[in-house]
């Protein structure tokens, strides 16, 4: 029992708390999306985020973001808070918890630091006042129109009754008395006698509202805003575990794209490889084959230059016999070796090689954009 009371004032004090200062309301204002505001927090945000291209059309809701058109009469942004209504609940509110901590004590007097016994309350300004600083509030042009009411009637719990109250739409300074059936709007004496002069049933505002708690609409409006809640919770508790199942796909995803750039690199890594063994292995074997050729022509000039050898003695110091039988071995073997030097020399030309790119390799820059492509269900 103790737990739910403390539950109800933990939403009470929610309810009376603005969204944008975090602090009891002051001159509570509400926007047509039932949102409500200090009229000083209001003002700076309206100030603060209307820019001047939309300066005639209006504002968005701190809070829901709902567009609030202000109509083409108010082009002033400096007027939009001012001419916003009253939240009558909201103050009333404030009024019963403020009377509640009330020590019956005049406020105004205690700024003198004087105890001086309250006898009336202001539900403008929100403060207890003695008889002596009532009868100055009602002669004080700026505070002459306050709702002033006995701290008897509110110990008669008519509080409610009295701050509760709403202002005329179109008359600030009248409360709302009457409601017009036939348009289904409250209104104050002056526009019943104006306004709806023609109308068949216009009734007092006491008889138009009451047994309306009881009502089975009442109940039925209040059912659905129960389901409404129940339904927003659960749709909020489902939208923030896929925000959660959303974080992890994105962790899995950046993992997979992780390995199949560690595989991509591997990959290439081999095909390098790969190249690289090729042309060591190529390389090797030109270089074996010119290594064989050199071994071949070089055995060759070393048979040459012994026969010159030969032949060149014989010529300067053998006999004419000896320069004979070699000349005559010589020219035997002559043609055979001609053969052989004209065979080792006619192959020498010059060993290049060169690497051709894969041609889908050489393109992948310009045909591979992307690694692939994010699908959102």
């Amino acid at each position: 029992m103790a737990i739910a009371k403390v539950k109800v004032v933990e939403e009470e004090d929610n309810l009376l708390t603005c969204s944008i200062c975090l602090e009891m309301f002051k001159n509570p204002k509400y926007l047509p999306c039932l949102h409500t505001f200090c009229k000083l927090c209001i003002h700076s945000y309206i100030q603060s985020s209307v820019s001047q291209e939309i300066i005639n059309k209006g504002f968005k809701c701190p809070v829901c973001r709902t567009f609030v058109p202000v109509g083409e009469h108010s082009s002033n942004s400096e007027c939009w808070a001012e001419e916003l209504p009253n939240n009558h609940l909201i103050i009333s509110m404030i009024d019963r918890k403020a009377l509640q901590k009330q020590d019956k004590l005049c406020n105004v007097c205690e700024l003198s630091n004087i105890n001086q016994e309250a006898v009336s309350w202001c539900s403008v300004c929100q403060e207890a006042l003695c008889t002596v600083c009532e009868n100055c509030h009602r002669k004080f042009k700026i505070s002459s129109n306050h709702k002033i009411i006995t701290l008897q009637e509110v110990q008669r719990d008519r509080i409610s009754y009295v701050s509760g109250l709403p202002t005329c739409e179109y008359h600030l300074d009248k409360f709302v008395e009457m409601f017009c059936v036939d348009h289904g709007q409250p209104c104050c004496t002056i526009c019943a006698i104006v306004k709806h002069r023609e109308c068949e049933k216009v009734i007092g505002i006491e008889d138009a509202a009451a047994g309306i708690k009881e009502t089975k609409q009442t109940t039925d409006v209040l059912r659905s805003m129960m389901q409404w809640k129940t339904l927003l919770v659960k749709s909020i508790q489902d939208t923030q575990e896929n925000v959660c199942s959303v974080e992890i796909m994105e962790k899995t995803i950046f993992s997979e794209i992780e390995q199949w750039k560690n595989d991509l690199i591997e990959h290439v890594n081999n095909l390098e490889k790969t190249a690289k063994d090729e042309l060591i292995f190529k390389k090797k074997r030109i270089v074996i084959e010119l290594a064989d050729t050199m071994t071949e022509m070089s055995s060759l000039k070393s048979t040459v230059e012994n026969w010159h050898k030969i032949l060149s003695a014989c010529i300067i110091d053998g006999s004419d016999v000896q320069c004979f039988v070699e000349f005559n071995k010589l020219v035997q073997k002559k043609k055979q070796k001609e053969s052989e030097i004209k065979n080792a020399t006619s192959n020498i030309s010059e060993q290049t090689f060169s690497f051709e790119m894969n041609r889908v390799i050489e393109n992948i820059q310009k045909t591979v954009k992307c690694l692939g492509e994010i699908i959102v269900d």
